[in-house]
């Protein structure tokens, strides 16, 4: 399961929920639609966006340095007492200094971005 969460033109930031966690599953059905991870050599990263010659996008990306994910909530079942387990993690510097700069090439305004991470996850 999917959700956009911000739209930059040449690139989507998606909110992802995985059931099963299987390996490379994000970037596999991503790419199988035909949206590559930026950053992923191996399933197709968005050429479009390392194309751009914008001088902040461009040193983000360089910044980067890896693909452009990352787990903002994992949940399990405690293995001994039954308990669910419920973690968050803010985004990284790096991936929030790419989202800036694809905002500011789109032209949004911060003020326009939606809530926090903890916040889009709870349920």
């Amino acid at each position: 399961m999917w959700k956009v969460r911000e739209r930059y033109g040449l690139a989507t930031l998606l909110d992802v929920e995985i059931k099963t966690g299987r390996t490379h599953q994000i970037r596999v059905h991503l790419s199988s639609r035909g949206y590559g991870v930026i950053g992923d050599s191996v399933y197709g990263g968005s050429s479009k966006v390392h194309a751009v010659k914008e001088p902040q996008l461009k040193n983000a990306l360089k910044k980067l340095n890896r693909q452009a994910l990352h787990s903002a909530k994992l949940s399990f079942l405690h293995p001994q007492t039954g308990q669910r387990l419920i973690f968050f993690a803010d985004m990284p510097s790096d991936m929030a200094e790419l989202c800036r700069a694809l905002r500011m090439f789109s032209g949004i305004k911060e003020e326009q971005v939606a809530k926090s991470w903890k916040d889009a996850w709870k349920k």
